[in-house]
């Protein structure tokens, strides 16, 4: 498998900050991206999942990876297929991915934001308290 890129959409022109006729004709493993997991750990070629489908030719959905490009991270949600010709041999892989970028430091500063409250109930040296409206106790 050569692994060529032979289409791509605008959108991923958009998201890769790349332009097309840049990318179509080059070899998938000659881009290049830093490819990061969720915890910001390198992320290696053999666990990206375009590549994983190409070895094992199983699909991949929902995988989260981010890809730092100019110094800053894009996150993308990938589902990625292998393709098969009439006979069943493995011709290609399709991957699709979104940007999903707002939504992951959405989430990062939503953990970062509960560690600090738990923390500081965890350590204060007072009583605390969280109520409803309707006085309704939540949290001691």
């Amino acid at each position: 498998m050569k692994g060529d890129i032979i289409y791509i959409n605008p959108a991923a022109f958009d998201i890769l900050e790349k332009h097309g006729q840049d990318m179509l004709g080059q070899n998938l493993y000659e881009i290049d991206v830093e490819n990061i997991d969720e915890n910001g750990s390198f992320l290696s070629r053999e666990k990206q999942p375009v590549f994983n489908v190409l070895k094992t030719q199983n699909a991949i959905t929902d995988f989260v990876q981010g890809i730092i490009i100019n110094g800053s991270i894009k996150w993308l949600t990938i589902n990625a297929s292998p393709v098969h010709n009439e006979d069943g041999s493995l011709v290609g892989g399709l991957s699709c991915f979104t940007d999903v970028t707002d939504r992951v430091n959405l989430e990062h500063k939503y953990k970062q934001s509960a560690e600090r409250n738990r923390l500081l109930i965890e350590n204060v040296q007072a009583v605390f308290w969280e109520a409803e409206i309707g006085l309704s106790l939540i949290h001691i």
